[in-house]
């Protein structure tokens, strides 16, 4: 109603020019996001939906969803009131919006809906889709644009659906006379569920779920119509729905844009912190405040509500000082009643536009406000003030309700209970059960139908579109009828409630139904008393709710109700009559309390089931989550102890004294084991599924990456167990991870030769098993560590891409991110064009900053400072040799991050120091970070990678330009041939990628020996393979050091040929830095550049 927005004018402006101006930002720019808060009933949500018209205008998509006020996990509760998400289904604040882009794609037509499937299916596969669906179940009808799949229920997209039979439905407790469905079939598939199936139900699932919202609202956002997704009521989101949004957001592009609603909350609630860190990520954000209407405002709207004309509008009072505010209003002696009228609705109301609307329609109920014959609208402003005033719209709208009939009120009251919306055949259901519908003179429907169109013609309530649910129309009402019952009864009341719900719901409704079932007991879930009732609710409902949230990766949902059902088990009869059930529940719990982080929780019903666990299964089972959650919170020590611990018990033992010797030998052992073994025996061997051994392999896997950040001594000891165990006990999925980890090793003990067999056999054995949940973390050794010795550095570089991109795409998110770090490492040094390069790492160092990947982000930023130093883009505060700007500072990291716990960001940042000082003749500095990573020592992490030989390499030419010195000309001299002897294992090691380096250095050292025709031989021959490896920069180099050789030996002509290709060869890797720096060293390569081109162009016409 237009009338809602009288005085908002600027507001109105505001948010419109906002929309235009989303709509005028590139197609790749982030989405828009638009703030409106202020006061409960001052219109934001029509404010808001004031913007729908425009965008269907403009042949877009107004979407809306909404969280409600009232749910039973206080616990979980975000703003002041206490309130979280209470539309029951995880992310229902959220899916109803989606819900509503369905059913507009279907009043588009199939072409409109083909073309948005066929973008998802572009981009995401089914199996990627059905993790949506669980989350989401509306988006399966936009992935089948066919009749069929759109009629389906929501439900059906689940792989696990909650299925009831009439054989198996009735259990009947004759203190209480409840009937609960006992599933027999299912209470055996959660006892015989393994580690294994539950997989996805870890964090995993929850980092792919993520990454698949991106890509989803990405590919809807490219659609190209604007789409406008408005969200009420923010301030009672629970943490589930505001990571889902802020994975929403950060994942759409232009021209799509957030509303997000609330009332005033705290700076530190986390929809607020939310905000303030995606502005970080370049979103467009607009805030308008809404405030009470003043005094003229509320007159054009009160005049606008009832229709009245001021000419003729008659009220019974005659003018006071009140009324002489508008005395410059040329209807003043005309409409004084009406302005004391309105005086007397600011006084009540404050000006709030929802307030206005009830205080009216509630006067009119009590006749203060009434038609006369010629239907005009009469008061009596002296019985008005006389009146009952209350004090807040709740209060107001609460004497209203109970002045309707009492089944009304009772509809009201069970509507309140359930949500904001209600389904009518549900309401019915609970109408029926509850005896409401005693009128023997009149049909049950009837009274129902009666009782709710008695709300509905007072505009307490409102349909849906097909007319199957009704809402409350504000918020207030909703208060309003839940505070009719008393609060000494209200967890009673949703105990009767949730009873009902159960034992009558059909098999058809119960999966839709669940959670609304479970949230219902869970309020009233302590006043149970009857042992068999308790357990039949742990289990049938918190426990199946709690599997549920987690399937859909509501993780803190999962957790509010796990622990319902573990209030109503935890003792000693339940643990001995229902022993899987109780474990069940703890140990679901604690995963879902790691995930979530609440580990004080974890902790303590992790300790539990550890105690209570009487068989290895389950005992391996609460070690296995306890490792996982340690790494969540970086203690990785402790993950490991603990880990090693869970492998004890099911017989694996990885000791921890002598770990030298024990090492040697198992070293031995799995050399002499792996020599009798191919990929085609590997193939033979059946795959184990025996829960056990799958638990113990993974287990394995996570504590051979865990142990390098924690206990590096004990990681080949566990590595090589790992291969002895899968080869033991038959193809596992972690086989192709244990191979690969093996591969590394051998090439961190010098093995070479073997250690790029057994990548290759984890890759063999990986592409067999079909098993893409392990590409990352296999891609990340195989081309990240071992390959690029014998593999073109451009295809290690590809590979690494594969690994991180398929690595989100199942939610492999740690091992991606250090695919991510490795494949920008290698782009640089495989001399990847710096454009693309700098594209590349400001991608990958977004992702680090979403995931807080900190530590690895640091090290991409170094690599992003040496590309802008290079490029020459600006950014490089103290000139292009030294690693200083806007991405890295390297006397700060110095200062601030110790090397002891950073050793990678140091060695890396120092090897980029080394090359920057080196490439721009500041050589002093370049050999003091050099000094620092102590490769020639052999202490450095980067032994058993290809940077130990890249950092050699530049740190003997440091050496040899700083040996041309008087001064510790011996000391220098005696680096390079050291550098020179490393350097030659290394080109034995990778003739491909190697050699140039290898032969150049040998050509420096031959030119300060005099040995000049031999020099020459050897720059032509660093030149050569330089080109073959297609290392841009370092092909580049060679030119350039030929350009100096032959300068310093006078031969300018010469000179200046090999400087104009390696000038030619700078900027086709972007480095403007190195142009110019060759300029200044030639100053005369111009001119030669000149009068080669006309040479060249005096050839072509003269041919």
């Amino acid at each position: 109603d237009d009338c809602h927005l009288h005085g908002r004018s600027a507001e109105e402006s505001i948010l419109l020019n906002s929309y235009f101006a989303s709509l005028s930002l590139n197609a790749d720019s982030p989405a828009s996001v638009i703030l409106v808060w202020g006061d409960s009933g001052v219109g934001k949500s029509k404010i808001a939906e004031s913007l729908r018209p425009h965008v269907l205008e403009d042949d877009g998509y107004f979407i809306r969803g909404k969280f409600d006020q009232l749910s039973c996990c206080g616990e979980m509760a975000l703003s002041s009131e206490s309130h979280t998400n209470s539309s029951h289904v995880p992310y229902g604040g959220i899916a109803s919006a989606f819900v509503e882009y369905c059913n507009l794609l279907e009043e588009r037509g199939c072409e409109a809906w083909r073309e948005v499937a066929e973008k998802l299916k572009r981009e995401i596969g089914m199996e990627e889709g059905r993790v949506l669906f669980e989350a989401i179940p509306a988006l399966k009808r936009i992935f089948f644009c066919n009749e069929n799949s759109r009629g389906e229920s929501s439900s059906s997209c689940h792989e696990n659906v909650f299925q009831f039979h009439s054989d198996t439905i009735h259990a009947q407790y004759r203190n209480n006379n409840i009937g609960y469905f006992l599933l027999e079939e299912e209470e055996k598939k959660q006892s015989d569920r393994s580690l294994e199936s539950r997989h996805d139900y870890t964090e995993i699932r929850l980092h792919r779920l993520n990454h698949l919202l991106k890509k989803f609202i990405h590919a809807i956002s490219s659609v190209g119509d604007p789409i406008i997704l408005l969200v009420d009521d923010v301030q009672w989101a629970d943490l589930s729905s505001l990571e889902l949004l802020r994975n929403l957001i950060q994942g759409a592009t232009s021209p799509f844009t957030f509303i997000f609603t609330y009332r005033p909350i705290e700076p530190s609630h986390p929809f607020l912190q939310m905000i303030a860190e995606l502005e970080h990520t370049r979103i467009t954000k607009t805030e308008i405040h809404l405030r009470n209407l003043g005094e003229k405002s509320v007159y054009d709207l009160v005049e606008s509500t009832l229709n009245i004309d001021p000419k003729k509008a008659r009220g019974m009072m005659p003018r006071t000082h009140e009324e002489m505010k508008f005395d410059n209003d040329e209807r003043v002696e005309k409409c004084t009643s009406l302005k004391t009228l309105t005086h007397e609705i600011c006084n009540i109301t404050n000006g709030n536009p929802f307030f206005i609307k009830q205080q009216i329609i509630y006067w009119i109920g009590q006749g203060l406000l009434a038609l006369d014959e010629n239907d005009q609208w009469v008061w009596d402003i002296d019985k008005i003030r006389e009146s009952n005033v209350l004090g807040d719209v709740v209060s107001m709208i609460l004497e209203k309700i109970k002045m309707l009939p009492v089944t009304t009120q009772s509809a009201l009251t069970i509507c309140a209970c359930i949500g904001s919306k209600v389904d009518l055949d549900l309401l019915g259901l609970l109408f029926r059960e509850m005896h409401l519908l005693n009128d023997k003179a009149r049909g049950n429907e009837e009274v129902e139908e009666d009782a709710i169109s008695v709300a509905l013609q007072e505009m307490l309530l409102a349909y849906n579109e097909d007319r199957t649910e009704v809402a409350f129309v504000h918020d207030s009402i909703q208060s309003a009828a839940y505070s009719l019952l008393d609060p000494k009864k209200l967890a009673a009341f949703h105990l009767q409630l949730g009873r009902i719900l159960a034992q009558n719901l059909s098999h058809e409704t119960w999966e839709k139904h669940l959670f609304i079932v479970a949230h219902q007991l869970a309020r009233g879930y302590k006043l149970i008393s009857h042992r068999d009732e308790r357990v039949v609710i742990a289990g049938r409902i918190f426990l199946r709710a709690g599997d549920k949230a987690a399937a859909a990766s509501a993780f803190p949902e999962a957790k509010f109700f796990y622990a319902r059902g573990i209030d109503l088990i935890d003792n000693d009869e339940d643990w001995e009559s229902s022993y899987q059930l109780c474990m069940d529940c703890f140990s679901k719990g604690a995963e879902a309390a790691a995930i979530a982080g609440d580990y004080e929780q974890m902790d303590a019903w992790l300790s539990v089931a550890i105690r209570r666990s009487i068989g290895l299964d389950d005992q391996f089972r609460a070690h296995y989550i306890h490792v996982r959650s340690l790494a969540q919170r970086n203690e990785m020590e402790k993950a490991v102890d603990v880990g090693l611990e869970a492998l004890e018990l099911i017989g694996v033992r990885i000791p921890s004294d002598n770990v030298k010797l024990h090492t040697l030998i198992e070293l031995f052992k799995t050399r002499r084991l792996m020599k009798r073994i191919c990929v085609a025996d590997l193939k033979k061997i059946e795959p184990n599924k025996e829960k056990q051994v799958v638990s113990a392999s993974r287990l394995l896997n996570i504590l051979g990456t865990l142990s390098l950040s924690g206990k590096k001594h004990l990681c080949p000891l566990i590595c090589f167990k790992s291969v002895q165990f899968n080869i033991k006990h038959g193809i596992l999925s972690g086989m192709p991870i244990s191979l690969a980890t093996y591969g590394f090793l051998l090439s961190r003990f010098g093995m070479l030769t073997e250690a790029t067999s057994y990548c290759e056999m984890a890759n063999a054995v990986r592409e067999d098993l079909g098993i893409v949940e392990t590409i990352a973390s296999v891609n990340m050794a195989v081309y990240g560590i071992v390959f690029p010795f014998s593999k073109p550095l451009r295809e290690c570089e590809k590979q690494l891409h594969h690994g991180y991109t398929a690595g989100f795409e199942v939610g492999d998110v740690a091992n991606s991110l250090r695919c991510a770090s490795l494949h920008r490492y290698i782009s640089f040094f495989s001399g990847q064009p710096l454009p693309k390069f700098l594209k590349g790492v400001e991608k990958v160092s977004k992702l680090m900053k979403e995931y807080n990947s900190n530590s690895t982000l640091l090290v991409n930023l170094v690599y992003q400072q040496a590309a802008v130093n290079f490029s020459g883009s600006g950014g490089a505060s103290t000139g292009p040799a030294y690693l200083n700007g806007d991405f890295c500072d390297y006397n700060k990291i110095e200062q601030q991050f110790q090397e002891k716990t950073h050793s990678i960001l140091h060695e890396q940042m120092n090897l980029m120091q080394t090359i920057l000082a080196y490439h721009f003749a500041h050589y002093d500095t370049g050999w003091k970070s050099s000094e620092k990573i102590h490769v020639c020592g052999g202490g450095s992490i980067f032994k058993g990678f290809i940077f130990q030989y890249i950092h050699i390499f530049y740190r003997g030419l440091t050496a040899i330009a700083l040996s041309r010195n008087e001064n510790d000309k011996r000391k220098y001299a005696a680096a390079v041939k050291a550098c020179i002897k490393v350097l030659k294992i290394g080109r034995k090691k990778s003739p491909l990628n190697l050699s140039h380096q290898s032969y150049l250095l040998e050509a420096e050292l031959a030119v300060t020996k005099k040995r000049y025709a031999f020099a020459e031989r050897l720059f032509m021959l660093s030149i050569e393979h330089a080109a073959s490896a297609g290392i841009l920069h370092e092909h580049a180099l060679a030119h350039e050091r030929f350009g100096f050789y032959y300068m310093m030996r006078n031969n300018h002509e010469a000179a200046y040929e090999q400087i104009r290709v390696a000038r030619d060869l700078y900027a086709k890797w972007g480095s403007k830095a190195k142009i110019d720096f060759l300029s200044k060293k030639f100053p005369h390569l111009r001119e030669k550049q000149r009068d080669h081109r006309e040479m060249i162009e005096l050839r072509r016409h003269s041919t």
